[in-house]
């Protein structure tokens, strides 16, 4: 359980910022339900806060420090978008998209090393998450 240390007002009621923001974290949780809920530590290493949970045969990986994509005259260039590295992954993958539109992402993958990279693509304009979950799906004869 995650506490979010908000209390009721006086009269009863949670103040509107407080509601605002836990109805924002309920949009972001929906789509990234079942890796939050049912997911499991798998054996892969990740570089620095991303990690990787396993549920219903499919990897996610949770990515932090992406950086809003759009026009150079409009957005900044903050974060790391771009590839990055799976440690301990011995299954070859199949697909890789992100949970919160479907996009699908490009990956390259060394079996024998076991290790694969995934190309994180950026936010879309108009969004700022904290962590953006990309959802791996593996070839029908590696469970």
């Amino acid at each position: 359980n995650y506490l979010l240390n908000v209390g009721p007002t006086a009269e009863g009621a949670i103040p509107d910022l407080e509601a605002a923001t836990l109805r924002a974290i309920g949009r972001w949780i929906e789509p990234h339900a079942e890796p939050i809920y049912n997911g499991k530590p798998v054996g892969a290493k990740c570089l620095g806060r991303d990690f990787v949970l396993q549920s219903g045969g499919k990897w996610y990986y949770f990515a932090f420090d992406l950086r809003i994509s759009g026009h150079e005259h409009v957005t900044l260039a903050v974060g790391g978008a771009g590839p990055r590295r799976i440690q301990g992954l011995r299954k070859p993958i199949r697909a890789a998209r992100w949970l919160d539109d479907g996009s699908p992402l490009q990956f390259a993958q060394n079996l024998d090393g076991g290790f694969a990279a995934i190309d994180l693509t950026g936010y879309p304009y108009g969004s700022n998450y904290v962590v953006r979950v990309a959802e791996i799906e593996f070839a029908a004869d590696s469970r």
